[in-house]
């Protein structure tokens, strides 16, 4: 079965492709990500990050956060599944034309992790 798309063509997209996750890890490098758990009871998150439990908490008022939160700053709930999303074309366009619309792209490359790790109940 012959494809549709001519490898030539194939090659662009895959090039441009390329160039919208180069951009948008570029924009996680320069403005960072940071989590935040709504419990600090739980001990596996002492021991992971909490340099094994001689660590200490800071406590935050989540709304307060995001009413004072900068401009364009997101906060994202992390969403636990058991498969990891699919980034579309559409993701990826939005990302690319717009920083406004990169949501999607948003939720599903850092506000999603494994089911394993719902006790972390997180928000980024």
């Amino acid at each position: 079965m012959r494809s549709v798309i001519k490898e030539q063509d194939l090659k662009k997209i895959n090039a441009s492709t390329l160039k919208v996750l180069r951009e948008y890890a570029d924009n996680v490098n320069e403005f960072g990500i940071y989590s935040l758990s709504k419990t600090f009871e739980d001990e596996l998150l002492w021991a992971y990050y909490a340099d094994s439990h001689r660590g200490f908490c800071l406590e935050y008022e989540l709304d307060e956060l995001m009413e004072y939160r900068m401009r364009d700053e997101l906060v994202i709930p992390v969403d636990y599944q058991e498969k990891m999303p699919c980034i579309t074309d559409i993701d990826l366009l939005d990302f690319f034309e717009s920083k406004k619309m990169a949501g999607n792209l948003n939720r599903k490359m850092i506000g999603t992790k494994s089911l394993r790790w719902k006790h972390e109940d997180e928000v980024r």
